[in-house]
């Protein structure tokens, strides 16, 4: 018997598929993407009603086969994308959508996880979407996004607004819906065991880039500031990217949404700050 689980990020559906044998994994799987859960949760193989997108096939091995490289890393040969981790084999017929992972038992949820980022991040940039590492926050039912090198505080804004809604501190989608850029929530995929992303599509309040500061205030972007600034923080590098798809939306993102960089005390003042140049504009 196979079972069947799948999840949805950003209205994107992917079914997994595991034998009977690693039902364990599947159990865990539930648990870990129970936010971005799609249709019936446990199934038998082909029962849901909900048609998938994507459909990977998942097996854990005793080892990983030999293949044109040894280190990890994205490769691509033709259609096919191969995603190879030190515990993990993964490829994905990018036409079809179908694909398959071997995994060793030590670590397979967290294997998962990072193929199925990497998997998401490839799709939704082809399909003219734009994958950010950046915190966003759900205020009064619009997000904000905050964004910055490692250690710039997308953490640290995150742990200071836990009364808001946060769709991720590590990772966001953002889609054209309706002629207008939208953003979207993913799991938190290499933090597992802590409190999850959420789900949700929602409108753009405003960019941010966040830089540590003695006083809070914000400074506004241009146009190509922002551009340039945006052109820094897909989740995939750009030569795995479709780079007129990638400009197109970056373009639209920075037109219709303020940027600003953001100098912040690690306080919620800067909440403060944000509100009040926002009911000026």
């Amino acid at each position: 018997m196979k079972y069947e689980l799948k999840i949805e990020v950003a209205n994107i559906v992917t079914s997994l598929e595991l034998d009977d044998p690693f039902l364990f994994l599947f159990q865990q799987l539930r648990e870990t993407f129970s936010e971005f859960l799609s249709a019936e949760v446990l199934t038998k193989a082909g029962e849901s009603n909900k048609s998938a997108e994507i459909n990977i096939g998942v097996k854990i091995v005793d080892n990983l086969k030999a293949q044109e490289s040894s280190i990890p890393g994205l490769y691509f040969y033709g259609k096919e994308a191969i995603v190879k981790g030190s515990n993990f084999l993964g490829r994905m017929d990018l036409s079809k959508r179908k694909g398959e992972i071997d995994i060793l038992p030590s670590y397979a949820r967290e294997s998962l996880a990072s193929f199925l980022r990497i998997i998401y991040n490839i799709l939704l940039t082809r399909e003219g979407g734009l994958v950010l590492h950046a915190c966003g926050i759900v205020k009064d039912n619009r997000a904000y996004i905050f964004f910055g090198p490692s250690q710039s505080g997308k953490s640290t804004v995150a742990q200071l607004s836990k009364d808001y809604t946060i769709l991720s501190d590590d990772l966001i989608v953002i889609k054209r819906v309706n002629g207008s850029c939208k953003v979207f929530g993913t799991p938190y995929w290499d933090r597992l065991k802590e409190s999850q992303g959420k789900r949700g599509i929602f409108e753009i309040a405003g960019l941010f880039k966040l830089v540590k500061d003695n006083k809070t205030y914000l400074k506004r972007f241009s146009y190509s500031q922002g551009m340039a600034e945006v052109l820094t923080l897909p989740g995939i590098p750009k030569e795995h990217q479709p780079i007129d798809k990638l400009l197109n939306i970056s373009s639209h993102l920075i037109k219709e949404t303020p940027c600003y960089e953001l100098h912040f005390l690690p306080n919620k003042t800067f909440w403060r700050c944000i509100e009040k140049e926002l009911i000026t504009q």
